[in-house]
């Protein structure tokens, strides 16, 4: 991400993150801030986890940007998914209710890992 912020500043920052998320992250890490750095690339590490779920068929192929997805935080500080536009769209299609993500950043790594929780369906309802 660190290398991607000094190659393309504006263009990677505005197709890989929400509004929102430019707004809190986006100057400090383009003026160098390392909480910054980090804390965008453990979002773009949960980002390329839950596009993994959400690009599945009947999903047409790379049809939802990254800035669709947002990792805000929670009243607890833990991350929170929030899908809008086609990322919404490819969830509700794929019968997902919701996306948990569990995200780390140590040094310059970043991890995540993405959980679909599905639709239940009602018996005689959903057939």
């Amino acid at each position: 991400v660190r290398s991607l912020l000094r190659r393309f500043p504006r263009r990677f920052l505005s197709r890989a993150f929400s509004q929102g998320e430019r707004e809190r992250y986006g100057e400090e890490a383009l003026a160098g801030d390392n909480g910054a750095v980090r804390s965008l690339a453990a979002r773009w590490a949960a980002k390329e986890a839950i596009y993994k779920i959400l690009n599945a068929p009947p999903v047409p192929p790379r049809s939802i940007p990254f800035s669709h997805i947002t990792i805000a935080s929670d009243e607890r500080g833990g991350p929170h998914v929030v899908l809008e536009g086609n990322a919404k769209s490819a969830a509700s299609l794929l019968n997902i209710a919701a996306i948990d993500v569990s995200i780390s950043h140590e040094d310059e790594h970043a991890f995540a890992v993405a959980f679909a929780r599905m639709r239940q369906s009602t018996p005689g309802v959903d057939s």
